[in-house]
């Protein structure tokens, strides 16, 4: 055979058809080009939420979502799949006979069947369990006269009937019928590829929205990845569950997911075990509704890269790298967000403040202005961007026309820019003015991020603009000139799920003597080294973790690790020689300044960088007092109380978690309701593996285009993980079909005697061998 040289894939990716199969070409050492098909194709199916009309009919009109069978049928024409998985959530939101249940089982056994070309003869497909399968036996709790989440028939059927060390039964509590067992967890290998599977269990059984998974299942999951990762630690194994981490990439809220950072909750556990495993992939579902949950460009929006911690890691390299973009904004439409040069805060509109700069990003949709060339329109939901009678801005009912200028320079009085007239030229990090004509003087004014007022009165102040409105250039002046240049912090279709810091790890550094906020055997202290800190927010109440120890209020002000404590950030907005201002603040970000303030019932005191009573049971960070007015906060410039947020740093590269898709997403601007009829923005994942590399190509199977001003692209970008595969099948030299008379020969991987094989990976004269 032909040695393959690898690094020519990187520049031949040839895609065939709009969603057609991921085929690459590749040369030879000759020059010669070949097509490479993958070592593993995967089709990823994930809440089809089968629900309503379509199961509680008449049992001979019960049907599949509309959205499966195209789904399905799209797979089988574009791809070559070797195994489909389903994430979850098949059936919700009704309660059924065993009887319906059975039907709508069996239709959705013939749809996924038929994702598969009609030359296989095998078609494997697993199911995992969601948090919504087993309320159609019972939508109103408890007892359940069945359980409407029994797919192992199906999978032991058509994959093989699973051996009891690769299966785990665990008890539900049923009310008046007694006790229940539902299959919680379990381990298959397809194509000498493992899959385990943690399933929604009893707490699910009880109530469908108690997002956890019971201490018996994660400890059997832990236990079968430990077992499969004994011989051979570099694999490629997928695990699949239904509900993912809380702090996993473009999750609509942390609440969504499981809890993972709680040393004791077993979210936490599992992803400890999980960073234990680089090569492993996480596959899940489940979260479905919002904008954030539809991929809009990019497949990598909702995959998530873990360090060997279990901590995120937000930067990228060689390894792991996004396909070109298609389509990155139609000629007509984009959605940005855009923060103050000068402040760092976001360009914000809200029926509560009116226009303002905020700490979280608001999108903005930028469209051309449709009676004048040279201009845009800048519209938050359903306000447009507007300068009034008083020369300042705010968010008025109708459009008009915004000139838009990228910054130039900036002397120390005047600023200069140039018109820009084409959407190529928004471009993430790229720095912006923007001019309207005041209703005030028929003059031009630009937008600036200082305001006046509050509530729904707050208005953005406007500067005179001296040129020309017909001229190209734009020039002002201002000073500090930063004050009326925004920068396009990015495209939301690119980042579609950011959200404000409200929860999430952080380390705090001190603005005086720059060390972090620590904690050691006694209590706080101030160490060179990075201490990460659990930071959870609820509005502005915020609590910081160290080692599971909330930061708190200590004996006179200072600042300890105490049982229930929280603390207030306020963000500095101004520090000159003499004096603070600051904030305060309901979410972070990096980078940002912040004094860190606890309180009692009549005091309020900033968290300062010395220790008091060092050594000693009480060891603190001792504090200065200081008073706050409502949310503002003035004070005597003092470096050791400010502290700034850094991310915390990243460990070595481990696992990534995927989201699957969705067939049917709601509650957002294009899908509105939950409903039986049909999604428009349909997507399914697929994956396929090489020998070098894993490609996660998230499919549209539904609409694409610009559905009230947000871009959903037709052909996602793809998301290559560049490593090397090794799975089950390494080494296997024998056939791949046993004859029974040499069964007596035949081990499993724990070296036990097999007599009766059934279709799997076995030791046969001392080789891997698998046995169909």
């Amino acid at each position: 055979m032909k040695k393959l040289t690898t690094l020519l894939l990187v520049l031949s990716f040839i895609i065939f058809a709009p969603f057609g199969g991921l085929t690459l070409k590749a040369q030879t050492e000759s020059g010669e080009s070949v097509d490479e098909k993958p070592l593993l194709t995967i089709g990823c199916l994930s809440d089809l939420h089968n629900q309503q009309e379509l199961i509680s009919c008449a049992i001979d009109s019960i049907r599949v979502r509309g959205t499966v069978l195209n789904t399905m049928a799209k797979m089988k024409a574009d791809e070559d799949l070797d195994i489909i998985i389903m994430g979850g959530d098949y059936t919700s939101d009704c309660t059924i006979d065993k009887a319906h249940w059975e039907r709508i089982r069996d239709l959705m056994r013939q749809a996924t069947r038929g994702g598969f070309k009609d030359t296989r003869t095998l078609r494997p497909v697993l199911y995992a369990t969601g948090n919504h399968d087993y309320e159609v036996a019972n939508l109103n709790g408890l007892p359940k006269p069945y359980n409407s989440a029994e797919y192992y028939p199906v999978m032991e059927e058509d994959v093989y009937p699973l051996s009891d060390d690769d299966k785990f039964y665990e008890t539900c509590d049923n009310g008046t019928l007694g006790k229940t067992s539902v299959l919680a967890a379990f381990h298959y290998v397809v194509d000498g590829f493992d899959f385990v599977v943690l399933n929604c269990g009893k707490y699910q059984w009880a109530d469908a929205w108690d997002y956890q998974y019971s201490q018996e299942s994660v400890n059997w999951a832990i236990m079968k990845l430990q077992e499969i990762y004994a011989d051979n630690p570099d694999k490629t194994v997928f695990f699949l569950l239904h509900i993912p981490f809380g702090d996993s990439k473009g999750i609509s809220a942390y609440s969504k997911g499981i809890e993972c950072k709680d040393p004791r909750s077993t979210g936490w556990q599992l992803k400890q075990e999980l960073a234990k495993h680089p090569n492993l992939i996480m596959l899940y579902g489940h979260d479905h509704h919002t904008d954030y949950a539809y991929s809009r460009y990019r497949t990598s929006q909702r995959i998530t890269r873990y360090d060997n911690a279990g901590n995120i890691i937000s930067t990228t390299d060689s390894t792991h790298v996004d396909g070109p973009l298609e389509n990155l904004r139609s000629d007509s439409v984009a959605r940005v967000t855009f923060k103050s040069m000068q402040s760092g805060k976001y360009l914000n509109y809200s029926t509560e403040n009116n226009l303002s700069t905020q700490d979280a990003p608001t999108e903005v949709m930028i469209s051309a202005a449709s009676n004048n060339a040279n201009a845009f329109i800048l519209q938050f939901a359903d306000r447009y961007l507007f300068c009034g009678s008083s020369a300042t801005f705010s968010g008025g009912e109708s459009a008009v026309p915004i000139y838009v200028y990228r910054y130039v320079r900036s002397t120390s009085t005047r600023v200069y820019g140039r018109r820009v007239q084409n959407f190529s030229d928004f471009v993430p990090g790229e720095k912006f003015i923007f001019v309207a004509q005041a209703t005030k003087d028929n003059l031009y004014y630009a937008l600036c991020s200082d305001g006046t007022g509050s509530g729904n009165s707050s208005r953005l102040n406007g500067v005179k603009v001296l040129s020309p409105i017909t001229s190209p250039n734009v020039y002002f002046d201002l000073s500090p000139g930063e004050t009326a240049v925004w920068e396009l912090a990015a495209d939301s279709g690119q980042i579609a799920g950011i959200v404000p810091i409200t929860n999430g790890i952080v380390c705090l550094r001190n603005q005086e003597d720059g060390r972090y906020l620590s904690y050691d055997s006694r209590s706080t202290c101030m160490s060179d080294k990075p201490m990460l800190c659990e930071l959870s927010m609820n509005g502005t109440v915020a609590t910081v973790k160290l080692d599971g120890l909330p930061l708190g209020l200590g004996r006179s002000g200072s600042v300890t690790r105490v049982d229930g404590g929280t603390v207030k950030f306020f963000e500095v907005e101004y520090a000159s020689a003499d004096t603070i201002t600051a904030n305060l603040c309901s979410a972070l970000k990096i980078g940002g300044k912040y004094i860190v303030v606890v309180n009692n019932s009549t005091n309020s005191y900033a968290m300062g960088n010395e220790l008091v009573n060092k050594g000693t049971a009480y060891q603190m960070l001792r504090s200065v007092r200081i008073t706050p007015e409502g949310d503002k906060l003035t004070m005597a410039r003092n470096d050791k109380v400010i502290w700034n947020i850094e991310k915390a740093p990243e460990g070595e590269p481990s696992f990534i978690s995927a989201f699957m898709g969705s067939m049917r997403y709601a509650l957002n601007t294009i899908d509105t309701q939950v409903n039986t009829s049909n999604s428009r923005i349909v997507q399914a994942l697929v994956i396929y593996v090489y020998k070098d590399r894993i490609v996660f190509q998230m499919k549209n199977y539904g609409e694409s285009g610009t559905f009230s001003g947000i871009n959903v692209t037709k052909n996602l970008a793809s998301y290559t993980v560049y490593r090397n595969v090794d799975n089950s099948t390494v080494g296997i030299e024998t056939p791949s079909v046993i004859k029974t008379s040499k069964a007596a020969g035949i081990y499993d991987l724990q070296g036990r005697r097999v007599m009766k094989p059934k279709r799997g990976l076995y030791i046969v004269d001392g080789k891997k061998t698998f046995v169909n």
